[in-house]
């Protein structure tokens, strides 16, 4: 049976792996570095308390019908003043902030304003345009917010994993595929890449392939996770990439592990950032060894870390006051999403949600930190 799409429980079933980045340690006096042992399961967990750091927590569920859409598995949500996108396998769905149903893109084929495998998409809110990347036939394709097709082009980077549009009409490719021009790229507004940001070395086989990599913050500034080796969390901002924060902690996986997958899979040699959001005042991280779980945020007005243990194969900790983990993260909305098999499976959120039903639509959670 599908388990959740409560994300602390995924967490435990993600792949051990890393990649490597092309900015060095001569320019890590610009990150905040942040411990975070991974060996040390005896730590008593430190659990924020609600009221510090939330400042709302509201509950929207998703309206349409069978016939009009009906969700299965979301890849990714974005926010506008006035709508919800929601991409789900090969459909775009957009709603209103109540979570009443507007309508859908889905226009399968090869003709213009139509796409082979929708993967991603992002959205440029002043310009009430939509990017939708196609990787499949290795391109962009443009709507507006009431998905019309205005034109699309095709891209550099062949197997994009993640992107995100800039005001500028340029875009972030984060492309993981292959053994050349792996990384971090900038292209313009018809795709071609103009330089490479964060570069991941064409001999380096350990690849962490998260769901995201690039987190709109605000309208100015975009993160992007890096990886093991490094650890570095960058900063997208005017025109350059700048190490943010530095995660240090007590595993480093040996040199002649780096590419043998199984090997190191079977010791506690190695782990792997799962999971990063960041909104104005918080930065949260996910780790995962093979024989346990750290949760980490960092609160930047005052300086504080706090950390959340657990071992990977216990439940979640239920008594928490503050759920560490979230699907999705755009700006400063901290989103999970629960579906209908979900709900109607777990007792408690039955009770929460009573007028859900199998062919219901998806519930959304967001948390707006203070």
């Amino acid at each position: 049976m599908k388990k959740a799409r409560v994300l602390i429980l995924l967490l435990l079933t993600a792949a051990i792996t890393g990649c490597r980045s092309s900015i060095g340690p001569e320019e890590e006096s610009g990150a905040i570095v942040i411990d975070i042992p991974m060996r040390n399961e005896s730590l008593t967990p430190q659990k924020p308390a609600r009221a510090d750091i939330i400042a709302s927590l509201d509950t929207i569920r998703l309206g349409g019908t069978v016939d009009e859409t009906l969700l299965s598995e979301v890849s990714d949500i974005k926010f506008s003043s006035d709508r919800i996108f929601v991409l789900s396998a090969d459909v775009l769905c957009i709603f209103d902030l109540d979570g009443r149903y507007i309508s859908t893109i889905q226009r399968k084929g090869r003709g213009p304003g139509e796409y082979q495998h929708l993967r991603d998409f992002d959205i440029v809110e002043d310009q009430n345009l939509i990017y939708a990347l196609d990787t499949q036939a290795q391109q962009v394709i443009i709507y507006d917010f009431d998905g019309k097709y205005k034109r699309h082009f095709n891209m550099d980077c062949w197997a994009t994993v993640d992107f995100a549009a800039l005001p500028n009409g340029h875009m972030l490719l984060m492309n993981l595929f292959g053994s050349n021009q792996r990384g971090l790229f900038e292209a313009d507004e018809n795709g071609k890449n103009q330089r490479i940001l964060y570069e991941v070395e064409s001999d380096y086989q350990r690849l962490t392939f998260a769901d995201k990599y690039l987190i709109h913050i605000n309208d100015s500034v975009i993160g992007c996770m890096g990886q093991e080796d490094t650890d570095y969390i960058f900063h997208y901002q005017n025109d350059t990439l700048i190490p943010a924060y530095k995660i240090r902690t007590d595993i480093v996986m040996p040199q002649e592990y780096r590419q043998k997958v199984s090997a190191a899979q079977d010791q506690d040699l190695v782990y792997t950032k799962l999971q990063y959001w960041e909104n104005h005042r918080y930065m949260g991280i996910t780790l995962v060894s093979n024989s346990n779980f750290v949760f980490c945020m960092y609160d930047k007005d005052n300086d504080l870390t706090t950390r959340y243990y657990r071992s990977e194969l216990a439940e979640p900790d239920s008594t928490l006051d503050f759920v560490p983990s979230y699907q999705y993260c755009y700006k400063e909305r901290l989103v999970s999403v629960y579906d209908a098999e979900t709900i109607l499976q777990y007792e408690p959120m039955q009770k929460d949600f009573p007028e859900i039903t199998i062919d219901s639509n998806p519930v959304l959670v967001i948390t707006t930190l203070k």
